[in-house]
């Protein structure tokens, strides 16, 4: 930002973005009498919202006071009280930094801002109140748009930005106590609804769909299943991070969604089989992601070119060559999250089973696991630090249920 943009005959507090997200405060000062050419002085006050820069704001414009006639500065003056937009800005700005790359709670907490700034971003904090969160919720709730839990979520998400701005002594402590007193919707409350709880894909349903997807695509599949990996692990596998020496392949992620909670040491192994190195080898490279929609698009080329029964005109091979040399769209190097599910509902709806989504390949894998091997080795096998995070991706068993119905040990009692 170019200080001579503010340059005004009369000095007014600017505002001037930086790089980590936050504002400093400063004035242009004319230092040459009227008439003449003029010249400014900048005086920085430091960031904003923060109580030293608010401290010599205030001292700059006490220094004011008195000074009359045409060559006084006249001052724009800001308010003290930092706003609810402010905040939001100080508290991206940190957990962009605090949380890691691979991390999607910033863009969580920003979708979660965005419309509650849009509507109190004005407001001063120590204005806000109850009342006010307790409507934002119920306009929440009365669009129909999202869940319970959802709801919950960005209401836990606004109340951890106010206990960060009571940290940074933007939220006075009282404020954050009430605000804290809203309780979580429950269960069938206030006319919330439950989206339905993620299944397991049916495997005959995912057999189905593999005739109808191209090689990387069913390849992705397939590892997911035999890993019980998330699919964006699957989805960005490179080849240096496989070590193939031993009879047992393992994978090496750089980072994971949980990396967080273990110690930097402590990296994510996915241990491939043999039938899973199978499905790896025809995809191995130097270097580089293994699975690539480049790939897929060869092997459509090669498939088509395959079944073409008349002769290829010169100009449709003059388009191609144009299009190999100056392509209009470049692809990917690897699939991302919304390619790989377009593939798979779309080979759904040729092979005419339902539509299911990648992740629920990982519930489908932690529920056999579990099964077959108990619970502690589906947690290790899926990365999970606790066992109570396994458990949502388990299906529920009814064969207990059905063996006592069966059993009926309390016949003939009453």
């Amino acid at each position: 930002m170019n200080p001579e943009n503010n340059l005004t005959p009369t000095s007014k507090i600017c505002r001037q973005p930086r790089r980590n997200g936050k504002y400093t405060l400063f004035v242009n000062v004319r230092i040459t009498p009227k008439g003449t050419k003029p010249q400014y002085k900048r005086i920085s006050f430091g960031y904003e919202g923060e109580p030293e820069t608010t401290a010599r704001v205030e001292a700059w414009l006490r220094n004011q006071d008195g000074q009359q006639g045409d060559d006084a500065p006249l001052v724009e003056t800001v308010s003290s009280a930092p706003s609810i937009a402010l905040l939001a800005r100080e508290f991206m700005a940190f957990a962009r930094q605090d949380y890691p790359p691979t991390s999607k709670e910033p863009n969580h907490f920003f979708y979660v801002l965005k419309p509650f700034v849009e509507r109190y971003g004005a407001q001063t904090i120590q204005s806000f109140s109850l009342a006010q969160l307790e409507q934002y919720r119920a306009d929440m709730i009365a669009s129909g748009r999202l869940c319970r839990k959802e709801i919950n979520a960005r209401i836990r998400r606004i109340l951890r930005v106010f206990k960060f701005g009571a940290r940074r002594r933007l939220v006075p402590i009282e404020l954050n106590q009430e605000l804290h007193l809203i309780e979580s919707i429950r269960r069938g409350r206030l006319g919330t609804r439950d989206n339905p709880r993620v299944r397991s894909a049916p495997l005959q349903d995912v057999i189905a769909t593999l005739p109808f997807l191209s090689s990387p695509v069913a390849a992705m599949i397939k590892l997911q299943l035999y890993t019980g990996a998330r699919p964006g692990e699957i989805r960005m596998m490179r080849a240096e991070d496989l070590d193939t020496s031993g009879k047992i392949w393992h994978y090496t992620l750089a980072t994971d969604k949980t990396a967080r909670f273990r110690d930097p040491d402590d990296k994510r192994v996915i241990s491939l089989h043999a039938e899973a190195q199978a499905v790896i080898k025809p995809f191995m490279r130097p270097s580089g992601y293994l699975f690539r929609p480049a790939d897929a698009m060869a092997e459509r080329r090669a498939r088509d070119a395959a079944a073409r029964k008349t002769r290829v005109q010169p100009s449709q091979i003059a388009r191609h060559e144009n299009a190999v040399l100056y392509p209009k769209e470049m692809l990917n190097d690897y699939y991302t999250q919304d390619a790989y599910r377009r593939c798979i509902k779309r080979a759904c709806e040729r092979a005419g089973v339902p539509a299911w989504h990648p992740y629920q390949l990982r519930h489908t894998a932690a529920t056999a696991i579990q099964r077959a091997y108990g619970i502690e080795t589906a947690r290790s096998v899926l990365g999970h630090v606790a066992s109570s995070t396994t458990e949502i991706y388990i299906d529920k068993r009814t064969e207990d249920a059905d063996k006592l119905a069966e059993i009926q040990p309390f016949r003939g009692v009453f």
